[in-house]
């Protein structure tokens, strides 16, 4: 894991270096970091190409 990656997980999610936590809890947590940090013009392009269901 990267020194930056490290800092997010450490600081960011608050998740300690001798957690408890399974990989799998870990990775959540991170994912769920990372969709929250969307920028506003990836929203839009994401909305815009949504079509409707026939």
């Amino acid at each position: 894991m990267s020194l930056d990656m490290q800092r997010i997980v450490e600081h960011t999610l608050r998740i300690a270096p001798d957690t408890g936590l399974t990989l799998n809890d870990v990775l959540n947590q991170l994912q769920s970091y990372i969709k929250g940090q969307c920028s506003e013009a990836l929203c839009r392009c994401k909305f815009l190409c949504i079509k409707q269901a026939d």
